[in-house]
């Protein structure tokens, strides 16, 4: 029910923009990272923590997205800015159990060792600190989102805009 909800949110605001000639500002999140719906897409003039980016993944993991068809291939990620440059972001496990995210030293959220289906995930180990020019993707709406608590900080410059939610369910 809600792939067909996202379908028809696609097809009609398709329709409008195409009716009016305007160039696309729009994203369907199809993911459950983040509330299924539609998001306004804006150039950033700067990025803080904890603005919502739409954003391409990096070569490795998009390439698990794919091979697993989490998302359709190329489709970009929505995720949370996390972290920025200069925090610290660390996976560790407690007496041997399961790891978990703590950024500047805050509990952040689970780390799974394995997909929905079982299938095994690598995941960072061990504390970082965020590189210049760098963000780490993080989604806390769910405790399974695949962000960077799986490959780290990535670049700034695979964001291609800040993303507020328009309709959402």
């Amino acid at each position: 029910m809600i792939m067909l909800l996202i379908i028809v949110l696609t097809v009609f605001a398709t329709m409008g923009m195409a009716a009016t000639h305007v160039r696309p500002h729009y994203f369907i999140n199809a993911s459950s990272s983040l509330p299924y719906g539609i998001y306004h897409v804006k150039k950033p003039c700067g990025f803080n923590k904890g603005d919502i980016v739409i954003f391409k993944p990096p070569e490795a993991a998009a390439e698990l997205i794919n091979r697993r068809q989490w998302l359709p291939k190329s489709w970009p990620l929505l995720k949370h800015i996390g972290a920025v440059a200069g925090d610290t972001y660390c996976v560790k496990s407690l007496a041997g159990k399961s790891y978990s995210l703590y950024i500047n030293n805050q509990y952040t959220g689970p780390v799974a060792e394995n997909d929905s289906q079982g299938r095994p995930l690598t995941h960072v180990k061990g504390c970082h600190v965020v590189r210049k020019d760098n963000f780490l993707p993080v989604s806390t709406y769910i405790n399974n989102s695949f962000d960077g608590r799986y490959y780290g900080d990535i670049s700034l410059s695979l964001i291609q805009g800040i993303a507020e939610p328009l309709v959402t369910f």
